[in-house]
Formats: C-alpha cells, sequence, structure tokens
C-alpha cells in the first residue's frame, strides 16, 4: 500500500513540477506611457545612479576627500616634526621618509582614480 501511495505521489509530484506555468500577460504595455511608469518607479532609487560605473565612480570620488585630508594632517606632522627636529639626522630621516610616502601615496591614489575613469569613459 506505501508502495503504491508513493509511486502515485512522484508520478503527480513530477507532473505538477514539470508543467510551465507562465504568470505574463499577453499584451505588451503598448498604452502605458513611460513617463508615468518613471514618475511612479522614481522613488525606488533615491541616489540617481543608473549604472555600476557611476556608483563605483561616486564612491571613489567620495573617499578621495578624507584621504586627501589624511595626507594633508601627513604633511603637516612631517614639516611640524622637521622643523623641531633641531638638528637631529634621526628627526629629519624620519620626517622625510614620512613626507615622501605620503606624497607617493596621494600620487597612487590619484594615478589609480585618474585609470579607473579613463577604463569607464572608454566603456561608456
Amino acid at each position: 500500500m506505501f508502495k503504491k501511495l508513493f509511486t502515485i505521489f512522484i508520478i503527480f509530484s513530477s507532473l505538477f513540477f514539470s508543467l510551465n506555468f507562465c504568470l505574463a500577460e499577453d499584451e505588451p504595455f503598448e498604452n502605458v506611457e513611460v513617463e508615468k511608469l518613471q514618475a511612479k518607479a522614481s522613488h525606488l532609487n533615491p541616489v540617481d545612479i543608473n549604472s555600476p560605473q557611476e556608483l563605483i565612480g561616486r564612491l571613489i570620488k567620495a573617499m578621495l576627500a578624507p584621504i586627501g585630508a589624511l595626507s594633508l594632517l601627513w604633511v603637516v606632522v612631517a614639516g611640524v616634526m622637521w622643523m623641531t627636529a633641531a638638528g637631529n639626522p634621526e628627526k629629519i630621516k624620519k620626517a622625510s621618509n614620512i613626507l615622501l610616502w605620503s606624497g607617493l601615496g596621494v600620487m597612487a591614489i590619484l594615478s589609480s582614480y585618474l585609470i579607473v575613469t579613463a577604463v569607464f569613459n572608454f566603456l561608456t
């Protein structure tokens, strides 16, 4: 008895899951105005980002401001360190290394921004 019920269950379930249900409408959106649809859907995209390239570009631009502030801070720290070194070659070397690496970091960040911008402009 169990084998028969199990066989019937398998047959009906395989028939049920093998059917392709299509719940879409048959008629295209010929009568719907695009402006009305855009007005209804405008709240779905509050930041007005329409592509992944635009999202990445905005994220990079948002990160450039704090990075620029940090690099300026390191330049000021290195300048103060150099001025207060009083001729100590170790402190002068440390301050010059801070200046060197903060400058190289800013150049690397700006060049990466330029490369990403160029690639995205090429792709679009």
